[in-house]
């Protein structure tokens, strides 16, 4: 058995992941308006060629050799990591929620085009950052609270389908007695 991939992931994951960006050129916009802005060519990609593009749609933006590309996402998912971690309720919640629609539309394009019903497309699209993501996601599950552990579970459920934790979390919080804790229904 090759332990290499186990123990960079371990080193990765003790040394806080894969965050590399570098302060002084750090896009000053709130990360809700940046992931906003990720989403904006989901959409495009999935009509256009059938496809959710995954985590190395960003690589492909260098803003700072290609003045049409959009600024700021070729760091995204850096960013979106080091959100996860951080204290910050804003940011952890724009990441979380990112999360669990990339992972739906990603199962969902996974369906329509083959009827994969599995987990691999979503490990696919996060890439190198499959494992510092389900990290992040597991502590999540523990500690958040209504919208962003419902966000949590259901991304880490695409990730691990039969992870104990989130599917409990996910029915905990669909059972709350406590109003603001329970998904909206409108329109449904």
């Amino acid at each position: 058995m090759n332990l290499s991939p186990m123990i960079a992931a371990a080193v990765l994951i003790l040394d806080g992941g894969l965050v590399t960006e570098d302060p002084d050129t750090a896009d000053p916009r709130p990360f809700k308006q940046k992931s906003d802005d990720a989403f904006g060519w989901i959409p495009y990609s999935l009509v256009t060629y059938g496809v959710v593009p995954g985590f190395e749609l960003f690589q492909c933006f260098d803003d700072k050799a290609d003045p049409k590309c959009p600024v700021g996402l070729k760091e995204f998912p850096d960013e979106l990591v080091k959100q996860l971690r951080s204290g910050d309720a804003e940011g952890r919640a724009a990441a979380l929620r990112y999360l669990r629609i990339l992972a739906g539309l990603v199962r969902n394009a996974a369906w329509m085009r083959s009827r994969d019903e599995g987990d691999r497309s979503f490990r696919l699209a996060l890439g190198d950052y499959t494992l510092p993501v389900r990290s992040s996601l597991e502590a999540a599950v523990k500690v958040a609270k209504g919208e962003d552990r419902l966000n949590a579970a259901a991304a880490l459920l695409a990730l691990t389908p039969d992870h104990r934790p989130a599917i409990n979390a996910l029915v905990a919080e669909f059972q709350s007695p406590a109003a603001d804790r329970r998904p909206p229904t409108e329109g449904v």
